[in-house]
């Protein structure tokens, strides 16, 4: 008996150790139990899904060092340039602008991505929301990351802040699948720069986002010129949410992290309202009043020349706001800030050509040189339009603006500068005529004048007030019955000898009645009685 139960207890041991190895086996020690997963920084996030584009922040909290790291994880479409910043508006605000590099490392083309998908099927669910369109065309290249601050006022471009340290950290490229910028950064002393800082202990940092257009740019210089953008927008960052171990945060977060929008879902779509009145007040003034003005000047008299001037007050007055718009416009970017641009430059040289133009024809200067200053109107309007046309093109080229929008420019301008030209030679052709009559006219004025009797001007002025009314083939014939039948009248003729053109000899010798007739010979037709030929007849004893 004793002898089982030592059996029994024994197995029972058996057992009981064997649970215990395996309960060990399960459950191990403390000491060789797996380390904790890996956790990334914190961050606080901004999403626009309509394009994919994620911000991300995070704040290192290193007591080691003073440098406060800021790091940062940006993916966006690969437009133009796209930038983000600390503050509330562009004036005072550190900014950091992402474009492509100008390396070109690779000639394939990106396919259309995923992005496109998002984009369109955006579109179908809001189709009243305007939604930029990136550009898929660039080759693989990397990034330019650019440090910017609004230097010069509000609402201008920033230029390049050299004493901010940035650096681009691996993974930061073009996505050759997405065709969307991705950046791996890290700024270091970035918590204060001129005429700002950064409140890491902030629930609500003001912060600021832009995308440029949809068109493609590559460079490396980190100055380079940037166009307007496309959308902008304010949101609001939990900074202390984002404080924590120093590292770049996780990307492909698909919301909204310690974030508050504040201009709506994708920021508002920008106006750029003066540039567009600039190229408009100059292209209606050249292209549309400047035509109008030739056709005016070519066809309109004397009498109603003061059409001509109000057209062209108009047009200089629409030339004087593009000029001033303008001015504007080119305060706002870095490239035109100082007036060095081609486009500038032919625009100040177009002045002189426009302000002689409508100096000449006034009173005060056609009066010291009456027949060489008004001749020069029409190839100084001719030069100031060649000038204009030039320094349009120009300006299209400054805006960056398309090839095919170029060429268009390039053919209107040709075919309306080809109009101008055929209507001034038509007008000249037309003067040439008007002047003609004008100077048959002053002639015979003038030998009204002199011709010593009034009744004669009285008889000429009939003569021909009778002949334009009843015709030219009229007025022949009487005027050839009336020298006919002076003819027939005794006279003389000139010098003094006596003699009939009908019956005398060659010498005038002299005629049967004795009449007087001075200026032999008859006249062919009226013309010859318009420029008062010597062969009509004057007989001052029939008056």
């Amino acid at each position: 008996m004793e002898i089982r139960i030592s059996r029994l207890g024994a197995l029972l041991a058996l057992l009981s150790a064997s649970l215990t190895h395996a309960q060990s086996i399960a459950s191990p020690s403390p000491s060789s139990s797996s380390q904790p997963a890996p956790t990334s920084p914190p961050s606080s996030t901004f999403y626009v899904p309509e394009t994919e584009t994620q911000f991300s922040l995070n704040i290192a909290n290193d007591t080691t060092s003073d440098s406060g790291d800021v790091y940062m994880y940006m993916t966006s479409p690969a437009y133009s340039w796209v930038g983000f910043g600390f503050g509330s508006r562009m004036e005072g605000a550190l900014m950091f602008v992402v474009y492509a590099d100008g390396s070109g490392k690779s000639t394939s083309m990106f396919q259309v991505s995923s992005l496109h998908v998002a984009l369109l099927s955006s579109r179908k669910q809001h189709p009243r929301r305007s939604v930029l369109t990136p550009n898929t065309n660039l080759p693989l290249t990397d990034l330019t990351l650019s440090p910017r601050l609004s230097l010069h006022g509000p609402h201008t471009e920033p230029s390049f802040a050299p004493a901010t340290q940035i650096s681009l950290l691996p993974g930061t490229r073009i996505d050759p699948d997405s065709g969307m910028f991705v950046l791996h950064a890290v700024c270091r002393y970035c918590r204060a720069w001129p005429g700002g800082s950064l409140d890491v202990t902030s629930r609500t940092a003001p912060m600021i986002f832009a995308f440029g257009p949809g068109h493609a740019m590559m460079s490396d210089d980190k100055n380079a010129g940037l166009k307007r953008h496309g959308r902008f927008g304010r949101f609001e960052m939990d900074l202390v949410a984002a404080t924590g171990v120093g590292g770049v945060p996780e990307g492909n977060q698909k919301e909204m992290r310690g974030v508050r929008m504040l201009d709506g879902d994708f920021g508002r779509k920008d106006h750029d309202g003066k540039k567009v009145a600039h190229a408009v007040l100059g292209c209606l003034a050249i292209f549309v009043v400047w035509p109008v003005n030739v056709a005016v000047g070519a066809w309109v008299r004397r009498r109603r020349g003061w059409v001509h001037g109000v057209v062209s007050a108009v047009l200089v007055g629409m030339l004087a706001a593009s000029y001033g718009v303008g001015g504007v416009v080119g305060g706002q970017f870095n490239r035109s800030r100082t007036l060095q641009t081609p486009h500038q430059i032919l625009a100040l040289i177009s002045l002189f050509p426009l302000l002689l133009t409508v100096l000449l024809p006034l009173w005060p200067l056609t009066r010291l040189a009456p027949t060489v200053l008004p001749e020069l109107h029409v190839p100084f309007a001719s030069l100031t339009l060649v000038c204009l046309i030039l320094t349009g093109g120009l300006g299209l080229h400054l805006g960056g603006q398309s090839r095919p929008i170029i060429l268009v420019y390039s053919a209107v301008a040709l075919g309306i500068f080809l109009l101008c030209l055929i209507v001034q030679r038509c007008a000249r052709r037309r003067r040439g005529r008007g002047g003609q009559r004008e100077e048959e006219e002053e002639d015979e004025q003038r030998l009204m004048s002199s011709s010593g009797g009034r009744g004669m001007g009285m008889g000429m002025k009939m003569t021909l007030k009778g002949w334009k009314d009843v015709g030219s083939a009229s007025a022949s014939a009487s005027l050839r019955s009336e020298s006919a039948a002076s003819v027939d009248r005794p006279g003389y003729y000139a010098g003094g000898r006596a003699g009939s053109p009908t019956n005398g000899d060659a010498n005038g010798s002299g005629n049967a009645n004795g009449g007087k007739v001075f200026g032999g010979g008859t006249m062919p037709g009226p013309q010859y009685l318009l420029n008062m030929h010597p062969g009509v007849p004057v007989q001052p004893g029939r008056w």
